[in-house]
């Protein structure tokens, strides 16, 4: 299993120019991870799933986790 941390990926959006994924940054602090992708959509339907959203508070700040109209994980904030 590949593993990477929240620190690593928001050094690698700062190196491209994307402050607003450093906490504490002078434009704010937002980072989104996505997991959708339109030239792969899944066929695989989560009823249960479909278009709900959940928040919830962590080390990094908010946290609010997407699902899409198929019931699929469709993105992951930090604010």
């Amino acid at each position: 299993m590949a593993t990477i941390h929240i620190a690593e990926i928001q050094n690698i959006l700062a190196e491209r120019g994307e402050l607003d994924a450093l906490p504490h940054s002078p434009e704010g602090y937002f980072l989104e991870i996505r997991f959708d992708d339109p030239q792969h959509p899944s066929k695989v339907v989560d009823e249960e799933m479909k278009d709900k959203v959940f928040t919830a508070d962590c080390s990094y700040g908010s946290v609010t986790i997407q699902f899409d109209s198929q019931g699929q994980l469709k993105s992951i904030d930090l604010s």
